[in-house]
């Protein structure tokens, strides 16, 4: 039986998922109770478990009423501090609600403890604040190598997985992306479609590996490393110069 998501607007810009296959649901980083809530009772389905990806408040905030409305168990990274949890999870493990199975991938450099949610059947995985549609998330309590290397371990994803990141900043990561590379028609073209989206109301999200590999400059180090003067430089030295660009854009 094949996963449905609902992508949730919540907050100002954050995305919460609704996953479903048959009468099961997950949620990933409910920000908020009430839109999921909602949501559930569209679907039809019970929700059995809330997977988290890090500790920040716009993630969490709306565990304790889902578990209190719906009896769910709530996991997440274990060495993020989170007094909430049921079922602490760390890279390698791997996680079943119903049908639905996800492995559990160690990515942290956002925040020190944050994982990684991959269904390797549904071809999808959601990656919280690590990876973010034409960016990746700043750099809060860790450091530029550790970010770096989990940008690429979910990178290595295959090319037609589908990305869910925790934000929808894609248009400013976007513009940031073509100032570094202005004659890149892909992340031009890109940009253009997701604005038109944007100005429907349509989310940018899901994302792909491949359109990242295209268009992402925290994927693209190679291409940018002659860009940015960083001839023979390695690879966390690009990035976190690439970061540090983007925190004061």
């Amino acid at each position: 039986m094949r996963m449905k998501v609902q992508v949730i607007p919540a907050l100002s810009d954050n995305y919460i998922f609704l996953l479903t296959a048959g009468a099961t649901a997950a949620v990933v980083d409910p920000a908020e109770s009430r839109p999921v809530l909602e949501a559930l009772q569209g679907s039809g389905a019970e929700l059995v478990r809330i997977l988290i990806t890090h500790n920040h408040f716009d993630h969490t905030a709306g565990c304790g009423d889902l578990k209190a409305a719906t009896g769910c168990s709530i996991a997440g990274p274990a060495d993020a501090g989170l007094n909430l949890l049921d079922e602490p999870l760390e890279g390698g493990d791997a996680v079943t609600v119903g049908e639905m199975t996800f492995s559990v991938l160690s990515t942290p450099g956002h925040t020190p403890g944050h994982i990684t949610f991959h269904s390797e059947d549904e071809k999808r995985a959601w990656c919280g604040d690590v990876l973010f549609a034409g960016g990746c998330g700043r750099i809060m309590g860790s450091d530029a190598a550790t970010l770096c290397a989990s940008v690429q371990h979910v990178g290595k994803l295959p090319d037609d997985t589908k990305i869910y990141c925790g934000h929808e900043y894609t248009v400013n990561n976007l513009e940031f992306a073509l100032s570094l590379e202005p004659d890149n028609a892909d992340i031009a073209r890109r940009l253009d479609d997701v604005r038109d989206a944007r100005s429907q109301g349509i989310p940018s999200i899901p994302t792909t590996i491949s359109i990242e590999k295209l268009t992402n400059p925290f994927l693209r180090l190679d291409a940018l490393r002659d860009v940015l003067g960083m001839e023979g430089r390695d690879d966390t030295e690009v990035f976190a110069e690439i970061r540090r660009r983007k925190d004061q854009w």
